[in-house]
């Protein structure tokens, strides 16, 4: 493992430039929102290389703006889904955002500590359904989402982590079927991702997660994987936020390299998302009780990953 480490590391390049800060937010085009800084919670990436980045007030977890916002590539406010048509607002904790062809936006909203939905929204910021669970599933264990993915042929993976099962809807978040993971020996699960050949790679909150973990890496800290995404390569990389590491698998899910986002200054990688174009987003959460620095979404190019 040693030399294979040696070797894949020699072919990773990495440049950086910070992108996507969330202070100073407002939306110029209604006038509606002054200038309170918010911190990013979870993010999306569309298609076409338009981001969808969840943000809450700088001095989270007090109450202030829960805004779900629509940015170019040039960090440009497109739109702000953050109230309804009544002025209430739509998010009570966003943590999971996923979007489907015909525009929905899909997120796991945080109501309070053990209940939890779905909410879509249209393009217009129009709710279209709210996603609890299922009665059947959900007899015995309430709906607990923690991640939520879009599939190849456009429907939508929700992780079910209390009950183990992957609930799939379709765009406008009905449920059409599910999968008990336990099934196949797969218990907690917490974070999806979808490879471009339409495998499913899928995290789990588990005290020894065998995915990705390395005595090497993690003999200080304990492998905490907070996210989980395809390369364009097939490959996938893993948040370990404790370590301040990308954890770099095959797809097979075997140690390949890593690499220490703290050696060029990225702190608590939380959030990861690709772009068609192959840019790596990360998303860092902050440490407990700083109000002072804002969260930060980072631009990263990585080759021949």
């Amino acid at each position: 493992m040693r030399n294979l480490l040696q070797i894949c590391q020699k072919e990773i390049y990495i440049k950086i430039k910070l992108s996507l800060r969330l202070d100073n937010v407002s939306d110029q085009t209604t006038n509606r929102y002054n200038d309170k800084t918010v911190g990013e919670k979870s993010f999306s990436i569309s298609g076409d290389n338009k981001v969808l980045v969840g943000g809450v007030n700088k001095d989270f977890p007090e109450q202030g703006r829960r805004v779900v916002i629509l940015m170019n590539q040039n960090g440009d406010h497109e739109r702000a889904y953050e109230h309804d048509q009544h002025k209430q607002p739509i998010f009570t904790l966003h943590r999971s955002i996923t979007h489907t062809s015909n525009g929905n936006i899909h997120v796991v909203d945080v109501v309070s500590d053990y209940r939890r939905r779905v909410l879509v929204l249209g393009q217009g910021g129009d709710k279209i359904n709210i996603y609890t669970g299922d009665k059947e599933i959900n007899k015995d264990r309430q709906f607990y989402p923690t991640d939520i993915v879009t599939t190849p042929r456009d429907n939508v993976i929700v992780a079910d982590m209390f009950t183990d099962t992957l609930h799939i809807l379709n765009n406008a978040g009905l449920l059409m079927t599910y999968y008990k993971t336990s099934d196949i020996n797969i218990v907690f699960p917490c974070s999806l991702s979808f490879t471009p050949t339409g495998q499913l790679y899928i995290g789990c909150n588990t005290p020894w997660t065998p995915l990705g973990r390395d005595t090497e890496i993690n003999k200080d800290r304990p492998f905490y994987p907070t996210d989980i995404v395809t390369t364009h390569r097939d490959n996938v990389i893993v948040a370990d936020m404790f370590t301040d590491t990308l954890h770099i698998l095959n797809n097979a899910g075997l140690l390949m390299t890593y690499y220490k986002t703290s050696d060029i200054n990225i702190m608590l990688p939380y959030s990861l998302a690709f772009s068609p174009t192959g840019t790596l987003y990360i998303g860092c959460t902050r440490t407990k009780g700083n109000t002072t620095n804002e969260n930060k979404i980072y631009e990263v190019t990585i080759s021949r990953c």
